[in-house]
């Protein structure tokens, strides 16, 4: 799913790739009258449209992540339906997937402990606003 070159909106240009698995492609992207850049994630969905219950779904739980403030969470601050998926933007900020990170990092015993104590209270934060 590389949507590289894709305009979205009228000023959202896609970048390039960044991460795909098998629930979320990470493109990054500019906005075209500030220049900023962006993270345009956009999550998979099955193949038939979407349902009114799981948009309903979406954007309730959108809502429950966007109360959240944890640093440790890339939190979008927009969200939208796009060809029969889901999709966040983001601020562009050190996104680095775990799995991507981990194949050009050598990690210390400390930086691990770290690197697993910032996960579990990402979590936490999740978890505790349900």
């Amino acid at each position: 799913m590389n949507w590289n070159g894709k305009t979205i909106h009228p000023n959202l240009k896609i970048s390039r790739l960044l991460f795909e698995d098998d629930l979320t492609v990470f493109h990054e992207a500019e906005d075209m009258e500030n220049h900023e850049k962006q993270i345009f994630q956009l999550v998979k969905t099955p193949k038939h449209h979407l349902k009114m219950e799981d948009s309903i779904r979406f954007h309730n739980d959108l809502d429950k992540l966007l109360a959240i403030k944890n640093q440790k969470l890339l939190i979008p601050f927009k969200i939208g339906e796009l060809e029969d998926n889901f999709y966040l933007l983001s601020p562009k900020e050190s996104l680095t997937p775990l799995k991507e990170f981990l194949k050009t990092k050598s990690l210390k015993l400390i930086d691990k402990i770290k690197l697993m104590k910032d996960a579990s209270e990402a979590v936490l934060a999740l978890h505790q606003q349900g």
